[in-house]
């Protein structure tokens, strides 16, 4: 025999349930993409801190040439275009560092700040660290 079907014991996702899904999976991307974004950051500070090591050897190779640490920066306390120099400072600029140059005839630092907001820096004394803002001498001590 054929039943009659009743619709209203069918029961299908109401607007409110679908709203409530959408809103989870809204909240869950928005969460997945604070984390790419800093990791995206992140990536980018230990890039801009590698590219600074190849400063420092550069600035080494820079003195056993020329017997001093003057001309490593530019009278604007940026770094020299000179060489590979030239290429580390376009590359720190692009991935969105801000380079400060100090020097003098026996020493020198270089620091740059980071997409993380935080500032690098290295010297003619080894150094290789974290500051708190530009450097405003020839050595990364605060």
């Amino acid at each position: 025999m054929l039943q009659k079907r009743n619709l209203s014991e069918e029961r299908g996702f109401t607007l409110l349930e679908l709203l409530v899904v959408i809103a989870g999976i809204a909240l869950l991307s928005s969460l997945m993409l604070v984390g790419v974004a800093q990791r995206e950051r992140d990536a980018q500070d230990k890039a801009i801190i590698g590219e600074l090591d190849q400063v420092r050897k550069q600035a080494e190779a820079f003195y056993v040439t020329n017997g001093t640490y003057q001309g490593l920066c530019n009278a604007s306390q940026n770094l020299t275009e000179l060489g590979r120099l030239g290429e580390l400072k376009a590359s720190i600029q692009e991935k969105g560092g801000e380079l400060k140059c100090m020097s003098s005839a026996s020493d020198y630092a270089v620091s740059s700040s980071l997409p993380s907001g935080d500032y690098w820096c290295v010297d003619s004394q080894g150094a290789s660290r974290q500051i708190d803002s530009a450097v405003e001498s020839t050595s990364c001590s605060d």
